[in-house]
């Protein structure tokens, strides 16, 4: 997993790999976008970056993200005050439909045009 952490100018304050805990059977990169190689090195553990995120984060900070809950899942960290892209924006279907971030960006951007250098971290 990676976990990057953007400021409200859109400046990367933090950006690391997570080492898993169990062994990876499929990187599945068409989804990840991550290869073995990105995990190789680390050594940072989801324990680590837990401890991380909670000293940059307050009960007043605002998390805002395409497919956050997932994400904080993953995490295993809860937080009361989110924006969830996916949710903000319904899929025209309906749920359980959801917008994938690209399918999202080209249907927004022209509305939203900081959305699109978001979506390239």
């Amino acid at each position: 997993m990676r976990v990057t952490v953007v400021d409200t100018d859109v400046h990367v304050v933090h950006d690391t790999f997570v080492k898993p805990d169990n062994m990876i059977v499929d990187y599945n990169i068409r989804f990840s976008c991550m290869p073995e190689a990105d995990l190789a090195d680390t050594s940072v553990t989801l324990h680590d970056v837990q401890a991380v995120l909670l000293s940059m984060c307050s009960s007043n900070t605002i998390l805002i993200r395409h497919s956050l809950q997932s994400n904080l899942l993953a995490l295993k960290v809860i937080h009361s005050t989110i924006v969830d892209m996916s949710v903000l924006f319904l899929h025209r279907i309906g749920l359980p439909c959801k917008w994938s971030l690209w399918n999202l960006m080209a249907t927004t951007s022209d509305r939203y045009p900081g959305q699109c250098r978001l979506a390239q971290l």
